[in-house]
């Protein structure tokens, strides 16, 4: 009994934190007038729903996608591309994914972004490795 307690306990803590970050990350959307920052927590949002909600991931995603965009934030502009290629990834489009995947390490390595090369390659390699191709995932 008392492991089923201190399961649920665990259960309920994670999702008000979860709800918590999610409230956080809205409230500097609505409050900050700095657009890397606003472009940073929508793309922070999408993620949070990539995996449980793919209607408001996919809002999210193309929210941040019109503001990267609008307004030249580059950096924020490559985490979407890599957010929306994970989208199409976990909802059962490899193909997509594998074209966004691509667009994020072309546009970070024109930009030097190497963090954000680095993220693509990953992203990359894992899509290798679920299509089975494990030489071309290392």
């Amino acid at each position: 009994m008392k492991k089923i307690i201190v399961l649920f306990l665990f259960t309920f803590q994670f999702i008000n934190a979860q709800n918590h970050k999610i409230d956080s990350l809205n409230q500097v959307i609505k409050t900050t007038k700095n657009d890397s920052v606003k472009v940073d927590a929508y793309n922070k949002l999408a993620w949070k729903y990539i995996f449980n909600d793919k209607d408001k991931a996919l809002e999210i995603l193309n929210v941040t996608e019109q503001l990267a965009l609008k307004t030249n934030q580059k950096y924020g502009y490559n985490t979407f591309l890599n957010n929306k290629g994970i989208f199409f990834d976990v909802n059962g489009f490899s193909d997509s994914a594998k074209i966004y995947f691509e667009k994020a390490v072309a546009f970070s390595k024109k930009n030097k972004f190497s963090v954000q090369e680095q993220n693509g390659y990953n992203n990359l390699g894992m899509y290798a490795w679920n299509k089975g191709k494990f030489e071309e995932a290392l």
